[in-house]
């Protein structure tokens, strides 16, 4: 089932469902469409684009140093193709549109290991849905882990 809203971008109302994959306390969100945004460096519109392919991995991860402790890693499948011409139809740059050397994806993402140092990319809405679900499952599953991990974390500054 595809998501569908009047008022969302064709990019995220024909996302392909998410795959989750349970392993334990990890578990897996596949076929992930990632949500790129971005801006003409001439007119300053904003565009969006989407990658398909990308997973999320989420849940706790015990290790010896720290403990249990929750966590999520977005992984896009790789970075979108920038589109040949700026989207808006106003903008008044020559073409071919060249790449923003100035933009989020260029500045923020390291595209030999798919991580990124920014607020972009970010997964569309369903994904982020079956996450919520991902974690009330593990707790469920997991009350005694859960309730460690939630101690670890708050005792870290900067989480939740």
């Amino acid at each position: 089932m595809t998501e569908h809203h009047p008022d969302l971008p064709a990019e995220i109302a024909s996302a392909p469902p998410p795959v989750l994959t349970l392993d334990g306390h990890t578990a897996v969100i596949g076929d992930v469409r990632f949500i790129w945004r971005d801006h003409c460096s001439y007119c300053r519109d904003q565009f969006t684009m989407a990658t398909d392919g990308g997973r999320i991995t989420a849940g706790i991860a015990v290790d010896a140093r720290r403990g249990p402790h929750w966590y999520q890693r977005w992984q896009p499948a790789g970075t979108p193709e920038p589109p040949p011409h700026c989207p808006n139809p106003r903008c008044r740059r020559p073409a071919p549109y060249a790449a923003n050397p100035r933009s989020h994806i260029a500045r923020h993402v390291d595209t030999e290991t798919m991580t990124y140092r920014y607020g972009d990319p970010s997964p569309v809405y369903s994904s982020q849905q079956l996450l919520g679900q991902v974690w009330d499952l593990i707790r469920a599953t997991y009350p005694d882990l859960a309730a460690q991990a939630d101690i670890a974390d708050r005792r870290r500054p900067g989480i939740r």
